[in-house]
């Protein structure tokens, strides 16, 4: 499959990049992104320019050290020559140099300015799909909506962009010279996972390329921003496990709820660790779509599974546990308190207190057309609750800690499946026993202090 998004960035910007690509790959956007997709002893500047011919779209990932990047002014500048649709991806608030506003000041800018991350690359993914699609349906132009505030040059600058740009430019040129006009290159195989970008446009000899790398394990992710322990989490600084995936704190617990439900790519790991039966679901899913066809069982030895996995990388804290999350906890993280009815025949709902869902309000059952997915839908999909948790109504039915008889277990929150007011209730508990699998049931972990 060739490369379709040109990945442009600074190199202290690498982690956040990383991240931007796995989660963009893993909904089957090929990315190009250098060093891992230059060649050993290919020509930097070459290599470049043949990808920025191939790809139709490029994400700028945007900050400070971007903005003060002469090569990623230059990779914009030919983006735009070349008429990809440019996405800038701002992860900081910083306004533009005059060469990256002249072209950006007109394209639509997506923020991540909040952290975590992970949250705000579902509608980053969204457009660029978009664009890839009408890309593949022959239309030339993309028509982006309208951009969102951001930093803007005084109006004593602006009334000079157009000297100040005439100057950036010429000196762009006598910096990159002839190196844009190489010719296009062959198709290059990918390469491993990158040590390190390239910030100039002057080619590096074969010699000065270090040796590949292998694909980063679980201990190696790239290092997101993370809370130094569980008790310092909050919702803006999140615990990270060594996957790099979030937890986040929840008002009147003491655990740290998973941002979205178990991932199939998170469970095959355990699959492959473990060599679990794990059906396959009668439909098509991503990598980022939950997992599913989860017995309570199964759900409860991936928690094991995972707090014996992170006890031996050391990323475990002493005292806490991976577990599956009390009704209580639950409770809370949807937004029920203890003054709430315990009324399961109507709402409130997790969109609010209206009957039928209003449009984009989770994943739910076609029927209800509210949602374009048929089946499950990437994790993050829709808007996450007010503690910043996704998917806590819809998607997949989440298996509880309770064993309310000996019999059976509960679940929560409702599934793509679902139709009815009381399934979708913020009370509604389902029962069911633990050995029972369905296309609608996952789970999520919390991390919690031992008893």
């Amino acid at each position: 499959m060739p490369h379709q998004v040109f990945l442009s960035y600074s190199t202290k910007d690498t982690a956040a990049t990383e991240a931007v690509c796995r989660f963009l790959e893993a909904r089957g956007v090929r990315c190009w992104m250098a060093p891992r997709d230059i060649p050993v002893g290919h020509d930097w500047a070459e290599a470049i320019i043949g990808a920025l011919n191939r790809c139709p779209v490029m994400v700028l990932i945007y900050s400070s050290n971007a903005n003060a990047s002469t090569q990623v002014t230059r990779e914009v500048q030919r983006a735009f020559e070349k008429g990809l649709a440019v996405f800038p991806f701002r992860i900081e608030a910083v306004q533009p140099n005059p060469g990256l506003e002249y072209y950006l000041g007109s394209v639509h800018w997506l923020d991540a300015l909040t952290p975590p991350l992970e949250s705000h690359m579902g509608k980053l993914a969204a457009a660029v799909e978009k664009a890839l699609k009408r890309h593949a349906d022959g239309d030339a132009a993309v028509e982006f909506p309208a951009a969102p505030p951001r930093p803007r040059a005084t109006a004593e600058s602006g009334s000079k962009k157009g000297i100040l740009f005439a100057g950036t430019f010429a000196g762009l040129l006598a910096l990159g010279g002839a190196a844009w006009w190489f010719t296009r290159p062959a198709q290059s195989t990918p390469q491993p996972h990158p040590s390190a970008s390239v910030e100039t446009a002057e080619p590096i000899p074969a010699a000065a390329e270090p040796p590949p790398l292998p694909e980063p394990t679980p201990k190696e992710a790239p290092a997101l921003p993370s809370a130094a322990s569980p008790q310092e989490a909050t919702r803006e600084l999140p615990w990270r496990d060594s996957f790099a995936r979030a937890y986040l704190p929840v008002p009147g617990t003491d655990v740290l709820f998973a941002l979205w439900p178990t991932r199939v790519n998170d469970y095959k790991a355990f699959v492959a660790a473990t060599e679990t039966e794990w059906p396959k679901a009668s439909f098509e899913q991503e990598p980022d779509h939950p997992a599913v066809n989860i017995t309570w069982n199964d759900a409860q030895a991936y928690c094991d599974w995972l707090t014996r996995h992170e006890a031996d990388t050391g990323r475990l804290p002493s005292g806490y546990h991976y577990r599956l999350p009390t009704e209580a906890e639950w409770n809370r993280a949807v937004g029920l308190d203890e003054t709430t009815a315990p009324d399961d025949s109507k709402g409130p709902y997790p969109w609010g207190s209206q009957w039928p869902p209003p449009p984009d309000a989770g994943n739910y059952a076609a029927s209800l057309e509210v949602d374009a997915f048929a089946h499950t839908s990437p994790v993050g999909s829709f808007a996450p609750n007010r503690f910043g948790l996704f998917d806590m109504g819809g998607n997949v039915w989440q298996w509880c800690a309770e064993k309310p008889g000996p019999e059976y277990r509960t679940a929560r929150g409702g599934s793509w499946m679902s139709s009815t007011a009381r399934e979708l209730s913020l009370h509604y508990a389902l029962q069911a026993v633990p050995v029972y699998r369905n296309a609608g049931y996952g789970f999520r972990c919390v991390l919690a202090p031992v008893p």
